[in-house]
């Protein structure tokens, strides 16, 4: 369990060290490629024209919006077609991650961030001043950027970007189901585990409590037996100390008529002597 475990680990370190890689070698291209680009510059004119607000806090008139939506688009097709050129190692090599390293990656981290900029919110949308409508639109840019959802209106790029994300999501899916199917496996393997370890200790306490219980009828056993032999000892006792009353009563009577039979010789002796 260990050994998968760590397995899961590096794989799930590699995996973020490569993407870090590869979006810093993206970033570095699109930086290269930005800088090399032409860049025209329009007259701003006067202020009743609709202006609209980039990330830098630049502001764009009408004439140099398009030339901005096509140099965005080319930044972003070739941001993708260079990750896919650099993403060959396919994630199936891999032994899948654990349960938390899936639960910190989300799908957005696993799909190129395409969007193009093609169309501009609905209000607002009148000519009028600058001061009444940078706000609305600065507004809007932002939630834009902040949308994950991605926005398809390229053209004759929509059908590559569209493939694109559903190969990307498809790959996710599969990789997913994998996963799940480990973390079942896993959870199946210690659950199996738990219930041996269970039988185990049930199979020990029922050898310990059937070593007790004879242990106790032994024990039972010589407590009855010493103390027959302690009755029977008592009783060969009192046996013992009846005869020797007796021997000592027999003995005694003895003694009484020997003495007896002395004195009687001594008494006839002395008739006989006075006569």
């Amino acid at each position: 369990m260990s050994s998968t475990y760590q397995k899961q680990l590096e794989w799930s370190r590699n995996v973020s060290r490569r993407n870090n890689e590869l979006s810093k070698s993206m970033e570095l291209q699109k930086d290269k490629e930005h800088a090399n680009m032409f860049k025209p510059r329009t007259s701003h004119g006067n202020g009743a024209r609709m202006r609209v607000v980039d990330e830098g806090g630049r502001s764009k008139d009408q004439k140099s919006l398009h030339v901005h939506r096509q140099e965005k688009a080319r930044l972003e097709k070739s941001r993708v077609h260079q990750m896919t050129t650099h993403k060959k190692h396919h994630v199936s090599s891999h032994t899948p991650p654990s349960a938390g390293a899936l639960g910190n990656r989300t799908v957005s981290s696993q799909q190129p961030a395409v969007r193009l900029v093609n169309d501009l919110p609905a209000e607002n949308s009148t000519p009028g001043s600058t001061s009444g409508n940078t706000g609305g639109y600065r507004a809007a840019y932002e939630e834009e950027q902040q949308n994950p959802t991605l926005n398809y209106n390229g053209g004759e790029d929509e059908g590559f970007f569209y493939d694109q994300l559903v190969k990307e999501r498809e790959e996710w899916s599969e990789e997913r189901r994998r996963m799940l199917n480990v973390i079942q496996v896993q959870q199946l393997e210690i659950e199996r585990i738990r219930g041996e370890g269970r039988e185990k200790a049930v199979e020990v306490a029922r050898t310990f409590g059937d070593a007790v219980g004879v242990f106790e009828e032994r024990l039972i056993g010589v407590e009855q037996g010493v103390a027959q032999e302690l009755k029977l000892l008592r009783s060969r006792l009192g046996e013992r100390s009846g005869e020797d009353g007796r021997l000592e009563s027999m003995e005694k009577q003895l003694k009484w008529i020997i003495e007896n039979m002395g004195n009687m010789g001594n008494m006839g002796g002395a008739k006989g002597g006075g006569r």
